[in-house]
């Protein structure tokens, strides 16, 4: 019996959401399958990111496939604008997912006050003006 080699012809990128906003994660997932439509386990993937901003797409993160074939992927997008994500395993590409990415609409982390501000009392002051 001659065993015939397996050849990986399917390799679908889809994500959760194609519009996001700046710093918020999007799940993308990943299918590979061989030429008869079966899922392939234990293959590498590797997810870029293409961006205006970058003058070439960009390697995220790597994971291999589990036994369905598939692999999630949570990434964190901080560029506005249009992202161009593509999955890669061996020869394979995927077709690309464009997911846009707005500003942020959450207040932005970090500190409101900051000492030494004219008018705001600092430790000692409270200390000083507490009979």
């Amino acid at each position: 019996m001659v065993q015939s080699s397996i050849i990986l012809t399917e390799l679908r990128l889809e994500a959760n959401q194609h519009q996001i906003e700046q710093n918020q994660p999007v799940i993308l997932s990943v299918h590979l399958a061989e030429q008869r439509g079966n899922p392939i386990p234990n293959v590498d993937i590797s997810l870029y990111v293409d961006h205006a901003d970058y003058g070439t797409p960009l390697l995220l993160e790597s994971q291999r496939t589990d036994l369905h074939g598939s692999a999630l992927f949570d990434i964190t997008l901080r560029n506005l604008g249009d992202s161009r994500l593509t999955a890669h395993a061996a020869d394979l590409v995927s077709s690309p997912v464009n997911i846009h990415v707005l500003p942020s609409s959450l207040p932005p982390l970090g500190p409101r006050t900051w000492n030494g501000v004219v008018r705001s009392l600092g430790r000692i002051g409270v200390d000083q003006h507490s009979y």
